[in-house]
């Protein structure tokens, strides 16, 4: 079987499970009115079958990253709610992560073409920065919340990182906001909006953690000088 062949078979199921995601209306079921009503369910099946909750969430979770699908906030969420924060944050941390390189691989040998062709712009942005400051640029771009994971996955396929590199980076630059979100999770009954999950501690914390890459780089610059 040639790569082109395997390449084209890949795209196929892809195209395929996004038409399906869509067409039978599972973004509804991503949303957080529907975990708030449906939490004791899940949390019931999680009490009776563990691993098997766990297993089927860090699948659907690293779909929805490698594919860039919506609810990867919501999905955060609903670990804290389901797990509690300390298994939580492990859960979602490692299937984020995962799930980050699976697309970071999909975006570099299936949809270069496509992500080159219709993200152009943003692309462009994040290889420029990576290629100026490598890692750190990474880095600062995953403690930022307000940046999508996928534009960061598709900048970053275009260059020459290593997946091993990207994950790391990812897992550890990540943390703090996937931490906010799980952390929300856990008093889910208290959240009546997503604007809610940004608590005056979380902003802190993440505000701290958004700022050492910049600390890092001044004294970059303070010991080139």
């Amino acid at each position: 079987m040639t790569l082109n062949y395997r390449k084209s078979i890949l795209l196929l199921a892809n195209i395929i499970f996004l038409i399906s995601f869509f067409y039978f209306d599972f973004d509804e079921v991503v949303n957080l009115e529907y975990l708030q009503s449906h939490v004791h369910t899940l949390v019931s099946y999680y009490n009776l079958y563990p691993v098997e909750s766990i297993l089927l969430f860090c699948c659907a979770f690293i779909l929805c990253i490698s594919l860039s699908l919506p609810g990867s906030l919501i999905f955060s969420v609903s670990a804290g709610a389901i797990f509690g924060v300390k298994y939580g944050i492990i859960i979602t941390a490692l299937s984020g992560t995962t799930g980050a390189v699976i697309g970071l691989l999909l975006f570099r040998y299936i949809f270069r073409d496509y992500v080159t062709g219709k993200y152009a712009g943003q692309v462009q942005k994040v290889n420029k920065g990576i290629e100026k400051d490598g890692a750190l640029y990474l880095f600062s771009l995953r403690t930022l919340p307000f940046v999508p994971f996928s534009v960061i996955n598709m900048g970053v396929a275009i260059t020459s990182m290593s997946p091993l590199k990207f994950g790391l980076i990812t897992l550890v630059g990540s943390f703090a906001i996937k931490f906010m979100f799980v952390n929300a999770g856990a008093t889910i009954y208290e959240i009546e909006t997503i604007a809610d999950i940004a608590t005056n501690k979380m902003v802190v914390l993440v505000g701290l953690v958004m700022l050492i890459p910049v600390i890092i780089k001044l004294l970059m610059i303070y010991k080139k000088n």
